[in-house]
């Protein structure tokens, strides 16, 4: 039997830093039983939300509205420079929520529900939006190539001809 670390892996496809603007909708077939305030959003049922990450079976979603687990949504995301158009839009399960901030925001781990040809080229232009606007990766350093200067752990060396033995 596997140990509980490998039981809590369930990533199985890339994931992409990003941050798209989006609007969540609650799907039509939990609209009976997840209902939002016509305060929250845009009054119509729609709210703003950013997709933080995804891959090819799901997304992050960072919104300031609470969603219980496995309730449906559709996100479109919100065109940038590349895409005219309306951007894709897909149907999602809300698999984990954690809280935040205390403004509120809800992080939300959503799993595609929506599947087919349709889909499929969604979340390519989804992944591709995504590639486009992450952040770029830090530079990072090396310890073989940072000096030694640097480091506030090691002395620098002495000068040469001042004060020795």
């Amino acid at each position: 039997m596997p140990n509980s670390a490998e039981q809590l892996v369930v990533r199985q496809h890339e994931r992409f830093h990003c941050r798209l603007a989006s609007q969540l909708r609650v799907a039509a077939e939990v609209a009976e039983q997840v209902i939002l305030a016509r305060i929250v959003g845009d009054g119509s049922g729609s709210l703003d939300a950013f997709v933080t990450d995804c891959s090819r079976g799901g997304l992050g979603v960072e919104s300031t509205v609470f969603f219980p687990r496995g309730c449906r949504l559709k996100v479109r995301v919100k065109p940038i420079d590349a895409y005219e158009g309306p951007g894709p839009e897909m149907v999602v399960r809300v698999q984990r929520v954690s809280m935040l901030d205390r403004k509120p925001t809800y992080y939300l781990g959503v799993s595609f529900v929506s599947k087919g040809p349709e889909h499929d080229a969604s979340v390519g232009i989804l992944l591709d939006m995504a590639r486009r606007a992450a952040p770029p990766p830090a530079p990072t350093s090396s310890p073989a190539t940072t000096p030694a200067a640097a480091s506030p752990l090691v002395a620098p060396p002495p000068a040469a001809g001042k004060g020795g033995a």
